[in-house]
């Protein structure tokens, strides 16, 4: 029978929404397109080629087009490439990190605002490798019903929870277990209000890979028990030749890849 450590205390994490109440009401008609714009174009941005067609802004069938008669000038263009660019890389830097958080034996893996990401299908996970996945309920189920006839490579459990509610309790209730070295990521989502449940929920050699926008993530963590290492969005793009073109409008970030592994 598995003994739940005792939670440890939380302290307050980095960033402006530590204060952020829980949401508990339904989304309006206009959040919902909120809601649904950022997964689409998130999921859009991981299909595009890594050479798209001279001339082409886009792949059909990977990417939304622009309308007819409404496509961007030149420099438009650059920045949608440069955009699909940093997508690209770091799409790549979440699956080498999950592919490494299984090499070192763990076999629990948590996606925070997994998104329309088909991750659980896609990598070679570990056998008995389990991939909880928390985010609203409406995303979660349209991936289901999407990905229905394909078998994922991994024990994909679902969290239909809004990542800004009561996650913890819920990914509790689907079966999680805190005494299990676990595999945490948030790709494209403010990782500070999250830390503190993370690190509560974390046993000792638990993964941490999060995209963040300022340093206080990064020092937030060593000062809680994480070994940890950032990469910057410019080095990542080098070491995946991703560059954009040179002259073009940057649309990269200034976002900093944190990547930790906790001590206790």
């Amino acid at each position: 029978m598995t003994t739940t450590p005792a939670a440890r205390p939380r302290s307050t994490p980095p960033g402006p929404g530590r204060s952020r109440p829980e949401r508990t009401a339904p989304c309006s008609p206009t959040r919902t397109r909120r809601c649904w714009s950022t997964p689409r174009w998130r999921a859009a941005g991981r299909c595009r080629p890594r050479r798209p067609p001279r001339g082409s802004p886009s792949t059909p069938g990977r990417a939304p087009l622009p309308r007819p008669g409404a496509l961007p000038a030149a420099a438009a263009a650059a920045r949608i490439r440069s955009t699909a660019h940093y997508a690209a890389a770091r799409t790549k830097w979440f699956d080498e990190f999950f592919i490494a958080a299984g090499a070192h034996g763990i076999r629990q893996a948590v996606n925070l605002g997994c998104g329309l990401d088909a991750r659980a299908w896609r990598l070679p996970w570990v056998e008995d490798t389990v991939v909880y996945e928390i985010d609203r309920p409406t995303v979660l189920a349209f991936k289901a019903e999407t990905l229905r006839a394909e078998p994922p490579a991994a024990r994909w459990v679902a969290v239909p929870v809004d990542p800004a509610g009561d996650w913890p309790q819920a990914l509790r209730d689907a079966g999680f277990d805190p005494a299990q070295p676990t595999a945490w990521a948030a790709e494209d989502l403010d990782p500070a209000p999250l830390l503190g449940a993370v690190t509560e929920l974390s046993a000792p050699d638990s993964r941490i890979g999060v995209q963040a926008s300022a340093p206080d993530v990064e020092r937030w963590l060593s000062g809680h028990g994480w070994e940890v290492s950032g990469t910057a969005a410019e080095e990542l793009l080098l070491r995946y030749h991703r560059c954009p073109e040179p002259g073009a409008p940057q649309s990269v970030p200034p976002a900093l890849f944190v990547e930790g592994r906790f001590t206790g």
